[in-house]
């Protein structure tokens, strides 16, 4: 036998004139020891390592890459590194955070200082804030960077023709005559001295000055003339005037007051108000009036309303008088809040079996259904009264009816037919019936009896079934076989083994109804056709991922670590994975990177933009560069974050003794007295 020293290492073996071999999946070769390269037309991306298998190959990922073809880039942003609300862009096993304006650091949690570089300029205090920052300007100096001196005299502060002088800091006033103050705001009150006599009114004019008015019977320039103050007729409202030492007096009419009657009384607020019953009081012009409340009338609202009177209740209701409302007491059978309504006394369903109810004016009638009678047709007529029935009959009384029951051998609706009792075939199951004069007998078929052969004898009372149900039929039975038997009285055991249920070649055992896989080595179930997962015990550790066989299994190593269960460690710097000059340092597992300066990433890939913090001032452009960046400043700005103005007055271009006043990208000369010109070059003509 040439198959007997097994020659085939990796499939079967079969005889023809020497032998031959069938393969296993993934081998070839005479004898299959040849294990093909699987990895010939693989699907590996990424510059991923293709690793050969048995009929199978897997893929060796860089870091950064993931999925059975390494054709996934890892999302590094998926853990949300970047903070303050920065913008996370996913890299190649890295990661790079554009920074909200306020913030830098690799995950943007640095807040900047601005104010680092002093930028505020002549005492300006430096706030920092998330967008910049912001100068607080010492007294006269303005401008983003507090470079401007301010002119204070420029928005004219002093008041009432005042004259301005400008000074570093500030500026002083000097004021018309009638006016003082810091800005001449104050206009001096000349009525402080009370230069009006007689009680007059003192008055202040523009510029200085004042007015006296004066009461009635003095005049002059302080009211220090006396006249008849009644000839001017003061009193108002019909008031008689009487001339007093010093002065008048007022005699009012009712409904006025004042020194001159010319204040109307608000009778409403006295103490003791006119309007009674909760009545609203109206002040009018020398008087009042009213406003009563429901129910009351009056000039003062205090006679109550009779609302009974004229009778507002129908059909004989009585009328009880409220504040503001009335109430009816109606008669029986009518309701309403006037008692206009006829109350239906059908609601109620007075009618008895189902009887239909009529509702009349102040009453209702009942129109009942046939076989009832009454005023609620609550009686049921006894049609058995007048004995309808023959004498072989007994009446019984129903709804609107009547009906007879009959004596046995007797018919008819009164009973009165003599009845063939076989005529109507009262013996079942195809027995003989025989008439009597009164009554008939059954002559029953073989498999039944009773009075009338209704009844199947009982053909099981001898049970003969032994693993079964026994079923009664006519004359005979069946049996129903409990599960795993069969035979006509269940005495044969089912081979549940035939056809073999074991899969995978199993060993089937038989039992009642039911049966026993003996399973080959590595598979498992109830019919042997689960493959038992050698993987499930992680052979291939922390390092390797198991591929599960038939009563085996093989490991596909992750990069860095080999052997049959990928137990094995290699060193992954070897491969010179850290760029731009970075230095390489094994971990356990993998690898780590020391990246020169300028550059970050898990292999130093990424240079560092450090212009996404907005390094740069005043809107100036930021280049950014390896380790650092440079700020090209926009026109009026320099220094090395743009953040100083430029000194426009530093080469003193105002002539003639022009004071020159800074500006960002210019300057504004203010001339002396005498001269003009964008540098005070020119002499007034």
């Amino acid at each position: 036998d040439p198959c007997y020293s097994n020659p085939c290492h990796n499939g079967s073996c079969s005889i023809t004139n020497t032998y031959s071999c069938r393969c296993h999946a993934g081998y070839s070769g005479r004898t299959c020891d040849v294990n093909d390269d699987d990895c010939v037309d693989n699907r590996c991306s990424n510059n991923s390592t293709c690793v050969d298998g048995v009929a199978m190959y897997f893929c060796a990922c860089l870091a950064g890459f993931t999925g059975p073809h390494c054709e996934i880039n890892i999302d590094d942003c998926g853990l949300n590194p970047c903070e303050n609300s920065a913008l996370c862009r996913d890299l190649i096993n890295d990661y790079t955070c554009d920074c909200t304006i306020g913030w830098t650091g690799k995950n943007c949690k640095n807040q900047i200082n601005w104010c680092q570089s002093t930028p505020c300029m002549n005492g300006g205090v430096c706030e920092s804030r998330l967008a910049g920052y912001q100068c607080s300007c010492g007294i006269g100096f303005t401008g983003y960077n507090c470079e401007t001196d301010i002119d204070l005299c420029e928005q004219d502060p002093c008041l009432n023709n005042g004259t301005c002088f400008d000074a570093t800091s500030h500026y002083t006033c000097t004021c018309q005559p009638g006016f003082d103050g810091l800005d001449c705001e104050i206009d001096i009150n000349e009525c402080e001295s009370n230069p009006c006599l007689h009680n007059s009114t003192c008055s202040q004019v523009n510029f200085g000055g004042y007015r006296c008015s004066c009461f009635p019977g003095y005049s002059g320039t302080n009211c220090g003339i006396y006249t008849d103050p009644c000839l001017t007729r003061p009193c108002l409202n019909g008031g008689s005037c009487a001339d007093v030492h010093g002065g008048f007096q007022c005699a009012c009419p009712a409904g006025y007051t004042g020194r001159t009657c010319v204040s109307d009384v608000d009778e409403c607020a006295l103490t003791t108000p006119p309007c009674e019953n909760d009545a609203r009081c109206v002040n009018t012009q020398g008087s009042f009036r009213c406003i009563c409340a429901p129910g009351y009338t009056g000039a003062l609202c205090a006679e109550e309303l009779n609302e009974c009177d004229p009778m507002p209740c129908y059909n004989g209701g009585t009328c009880v008088d409220g504040l503001n409302h009335f109430t009816c007491i109606c008669p029986a059978n009518f309701t309403g809040a006037q008692c206009h309504l006829d109350f239906d006394e059908c609601r109620s369903n007075p009618c008895l079996n189902s009887a239909r109810c009529l509702n009349t004016y102040g009453s209702f009638y009942c129109i009942c259904t046939d076989g009832f009678s009454g005023t609620f047709c609550e009686t049921d007529i006894d049609e058995c009264v007048s004995s309808p029935c023959a004498k072989h009959g007994t009446c019984a009384d129903k709804l609107n009816g009547f009906t007879c029951i009959c004596a046995p051998g007797y018919t008819g609706t009164m009973c009165e037919v003599n009845l063939d009792l076989c005529a109507i075939d009262p013996c079942m199951n195809g027995a003989t019936c025989t008439h009597d004069t009164y009554t008939y007998t059954c002559a029953c078929q073989s498999g039944f009896n009773g009075i009338n052969c209704q009844n199947n004898v009982d053909d099981c009372e001898d049970n003969l079934c032994v693993n079964g149900r026994c079923v009664d039929i006519v004359n005979g039975y069946t049996c129903a076989c409990s599960a795993g038997y069969t035979g006509a009285i269940c005495d044969i055991n089912i081979d549940e083994c035939t056809p073999n249920p074991c899969a995978n070649e199993g060993t089937c055992t038989d039992g009642i109804n039911s049966f026993i896989c003996i399973c080959q080595p590595g598979y498992t179930g109830l019919d042997c056709t689960l493959n038992i997962n050698e993987c499930s015990s992680s052979p291939c550790g922390v390092h390797g991922v198991c591929v599960d066989g038939r009563n085996s299994f093989s490991c596909r190593c992750s990069p860095g670590y080999s052997g049959i269960l990928c137990n094995v460690e290699s060193d992954p710097c070897l491969l010179d994975p850290c760029l731009h000059g970075g230095n390489c340092s094994r971990t356990h597992p993998g690898f780590q990177c020391q990246c020169p300066a300028g550059y970050v990433g898990s292999s130093c890939g990424i240079n560092i933009n450090e212009c996404a913090s907005n390094p740069c001032h005043h809107r100036s452009t930021c280049v950014d560069g390896i380790d650092g960046f440079r700020c090209v400043c926009r026109a009026g700005y320099t220094g090395t974050l743009c953040g100083t103005v430029v000194d426009n007055c530093r080469s003193q271009p105002c002539r003639n003794g022009g004071r020159c006043r800074n500006r960002v990208n210019k300057f504004v000369c203010r001339c002396q007295a005498g001269f003009r010109g964008n540098v005070c070059q020119h002499r007034k003509l």
